[in-house]
């Protein structure tokens, strides 16, 4: 399990600001502190992860998931790390960015989702 909290007050991994992480593991708690870079991924400005109302928010999900790239897409990625290293598919964050990139690229995510609103509609 993780709890991650960026220094600019975001309750995620931030690409914005450095991050510090606790990551449980049986029993144990260590304590990190991730920078953008160390995901290469650029620093950016807040500004640049806004999002907007319901319409827009799914405009720029539905782009992250179509491979677009930019600051959205990264911090979407970066934050897609701990979730696919607490699952067991990746022992760090360099493997699990390379997880969560190929799941993009390969339209995986995008079919995921999909699928989500397909089954929502039918339910």
């Amino acid at each position: 399990a993780f709890v991650v909290h960026g220094h600019d007050g975001l309750d995620e991994i931030s690409t914005a600001a450095k991050t510090d992480v606790l990551r449980l593991v049986d029993g144990e708690i260590t304590k990190a502190e991730f920078q953008p870079n160390d995901f290469g991924v650029r620093r950016v400005t807040l500004a640049d992860l806004s999002g907007g109302d319901p319409a827009e928010n799914l405009t720029i999900t539905r782009a992250i998931l179509s491979g677009e790239q930019g600051p959205r897409t990264d911090v979407a990625l970066v934050n897609a790390c701990p979730a696919i290293v607490a699952s067991g598919l990746a022992q760090g964050f360099g493997d699990a960015m390379t997880l969560a990139m190929s799941a993009i690229e390969s339209g995986a995510a995008m079919g995921v989702v999909d699928a989500a609103v397909s089954f929502s509609r039918s339910a």
